[in-house]
């Protein structure tokens, strides 16, 4: 998420308040139905969550792609929003890819409390598989891989596409990829032929327009249709 943008979210989806949103105290929240503890997030972040902003876009695109019976697989899976409406949508088997510390606890306790069963990799996706360098943000959902040169805050565990879904132990037929603007680097070719359709949020504040619209072509070019844009976040289907 970019978090430039926070506020501007937090103003735009005010109108959630009334139907989808509830506030439990300070970092505790209830959206479309899916619990979430926020912990320690930045005040902007805590905002957008008391909003009912939070993952506004990939959640609609969600709600329009996604099937009973659908599985997910959820690259960058942060506190575990995306994956948890997932689960209320019908979708399973679940599986949940997170490399931020302090993220993966939360991820866990929010599948826990919302009662959903998910397989958690508590890694990172990269080219290939075998530590990571890792740059910690005050904003969980902006925590990325570091850029070359770049001073970073850990080493985290890397783990490549095809490692990933060994370990999920599934296929998935919806692939949802938020990884802070490591989409740059990765290869659409390699998505199974039975994933049939990706929920992704574009990062041009770290790619550039440029790097951006490359990220969209490669995916065409891997037989998939873009179903729907809402800003920076995007859908896509192709046929299996």
């Amino acid at each position: 998420m970019n978090t430039k943008r926070l506020g501007l979210l937090a103003r735009h989806y005010r109108y959630l308040l009334s139907e989808n949103l509830r506030v439990f105290g300070r970092n505790r929240f209830k959206i479309q139905g899916v619990f979430l503890d926020a912990g320690l997030a930045s005040e902007p972040l805590l905002e957008v969550l008391a909003s009912g902003a939070y993952e506004a876009a990939e959640r609609e695109l969600l709600k329009d792609i996604l099937a009973q019976g659908d599985s997910v697989l959820e690259i960058g899976s942060a506190i575990g929003f995306l994956s948890c409406l997932a689960a209320r949508l019908g979708a399973h088997p679940i599986a949940c890819v997170e490399a931020q510390p302090s993220s993966l606890r939360l991820l866990r306790k929010n599948l826990r409390r919302n009662e959903v069963s998910a397989r958690v990799i508590p890694a990172a996706w990269a080219r290939q598989t075998g530590p990571l360098r890792w740059k910690t943000d005050q904003h969980f959902t902006s925590s990325r891989m570091a850029a070359p040169g770049e001073p970073s805050s850990m080493t985290v565990r890397g783990i490549s596409l095809s490692d990933i879904l060994s370990e999920a132990g599934f296929t998935p037929t919806c692939l949802i990829i938020d990884i802070e603007g490591s989409e740059a680097g990765f290869d659409f070719l390699e998505v199974p032929r039975a994933t049939t359709k990706i929920v992704i949020e574009l990062h041009p504040q770290l790619l550039g327009e440029k790097g951006s619209s490359e990220v969209l072509e490669r995916i065409a070019s891997a037989g998939f249709r873009m179903a729907r844009q809402i800003g920076d976040s995007y859908s896509f289907t192709r046929r299996p």
